[in-house]
């Protein structure tokens, strides 16, 4: 991909463009004042020219007779006519004629026509030779004032603009390269950008930028197309929640309505009269005891949930040591699998690993394991309670030989509001489907991962790990 520089380009396309129009108007300047100089001067001679021929001509016609004072006479009448002066010599220089303040005056003088000035402030002096027979006899000089001579035909020849034709074409040429330019790399994506954001705006994030430099405009497209990913993402963010949101409602009022109903059903019996003798009355209250548990661990769920998606599930570590952490647990919840029928038993040897914890988050962990190992365990199986110490970390595993998971269900049992087969037994249908959710957040929260091994009908066991302090 080809680096371009815009604002450095247009700079430099800018100043070239500058420079060509002032070198172009310098030569042009140069090249016309010289060029009129020497046009002028061709076109002075020839206006001398044609002003001395007819006293060039009376010079040749009596050059022998020049001495002659009536030659003289007529010469000068001539001259005065034109408004000339004029100098005859003869071969050797000698001057033969002098009209008054001509060149030169004096008789005897001699004039080398090689020094002869043919131009000054004030005259303009034109030599000739003078032919007798097409033999050359002498030569003439005449001298017109300054202000006779002059270049009257009112027009520059066309060569004279040249220069300034070839520096216009230049600069043309600069200027549409510059605009070609410009289209390229600045019109053409600026264009496509707001075809770009046209369709963004309707909803499409399938459209994409095309680069062909890198240059600044490169830069606005990446950002717009990482703005464009942003806002796919944080779209389909908004639809996953207003989906969960929805799931949440649903799953609130369908596992409220159970143990609602179980409460109000019992509650009637009683107040009917159903309940006959005082265990009858027992068994009816512990019934309404349970699923009032059942509605309270429901709503504890959801709040958990609820704080975790919002990011204000409060982890406050500090050193614990595992074998402390195990035990308490185990003491809390003994006599529970014990009412069950079930075996509870606590693994021997537990490590003193020390760990940087939030020993009350990971008691609900802990807990939620439990309840979940006692709840898909039939009456008279096994949960069994433990930790391994490793390298750089502590694992905590809860084992039990109840139904087990399928495999279909296993990829899913994080995810929230996922219940899987079990939850369609009546037997098993208590449950917000949060808590394996819950552990997962509390456990990455610690640095540490979650995970199961089980297959259905062979019990299950869940592992998590937390790094040591």
């Amino acid at each position: 991909m080809k680096k371009i520089n815009i604002g450095k380009s247009l700079l430099r396309n800018c100043l070239m463009i500058l420079l060509l129009l002032i070198l172009t108007s310098a030569i042009s300047i140069m090249f016309i004042l010289y060029t009129g100089r020497q046009s002028n001067t061709y076109s002075s001679l020839k206006t001398v020219k044609v002003n001395v021929n007819e006293a060039l001509s009376f010079m040749e016609d009596n050059f022998d007779s020049i001495g002659d004072p009536s030659v003289k006479i007529g010469l000068s009448d001539i001259l005065k006519k034109d408004n000339l002066e004029a100098v005859l010599l003869d071969v050797e220089g000698r001057i033969l004629f002098s009209s008054s303040g001509s060149i030169a005056a004096a008789s005897d003088e001699t004039v080398n026509i090689k020094y002869v000035n043919l131009e000054d402030s004030y005259h303009f002096n034109c030599s000739s030779p003078v032919l007798v027979n097409n033999k050359v006899v002498g030569n003439s000089i005449f001298s017109l004032p300054r202000d006779m001579v002059s270049d009257n035909s009112g027009t520059i020849p066309f060569y004279m603009f040249l220069p300034l034709i070839a520096g216009i074409a230049s600069v043309l040429f600069m200027i549409l390269h510059l605009y070609l330019f410009t289209v390229r790399n600045l019109l053409v994506p600026v264009k496509e950008l707001n075809h770009f954001a046209s369709s963004v705006s309707k909803g499409n994030f399938t459209s994409r930028l095309t680069f062909e430099t890198d240059s600044e405009v490169t830069e606005v497209f990446s950002a717009l197309q990482l703005m464009q990913e942003e806002l796919k993402y944080s779209l389909q963010r908004q639809m996953d929640m207003e989906k969960e949101r929805r799931e949440f409602i649903a799953c609130i009022s369908h596992d409220l309505r159970t143990p609602l109903s179980s409460i109000k059903a019992y509650a009637g019996a009683i107040k009917d009269g159903f309940a006959k003798s005082a265990g009858d009355l027992t068994i009816f209250s512990g019934i309404i005891d349970s699923k009032a548990d059942s509605i309270s661990k429901l709503i504890d769920d959801f709040f958990e949930q609820s704080k975790a998606e919002l990011g204000q599930l409060k982890i406050n570590k500090r050193p614990i040591y595992s074998k402390e952490l195990i035990l308490k647990v185990y003491e809390a919840h003994k006599f529970e699998f014990m009412k069950r029928g079930q075996s509870f038993i606590l693994m021997d040897n537990l490590p003193e690993a020390l760990i940087d914890a939030d020993p009350l988050r990971l008691e609900q962990v802990l807990f939620n394991l439990l309840l979940n190992a006692g709840k898909y365990t039939p009456e008279g199986g096994t949960v069994q309670l433990g930790v391994f110490s490793e390298a750089s970390m502590v694992k905590f595993f809860v084992k039990d030989n109840g139904i087990g998971i399928s495999s279909f269900d296993m990829p899913y049992i994080f995810e929230k509001f996922f219940r899987g087969e079990k939850s369609n037994s009546p037997e098993y249908i208590d449950g917000s489907g949060l808590g394996l959710a819950i552990c997962k957040y509390i456990v990455k929260a610690h640095n540490g991962q979650i995970y199961a091994e089980s297959s259905s009908g062979s019990g299950s066991t869940f592992y998590f790990t937390i790094p040591k302090a």
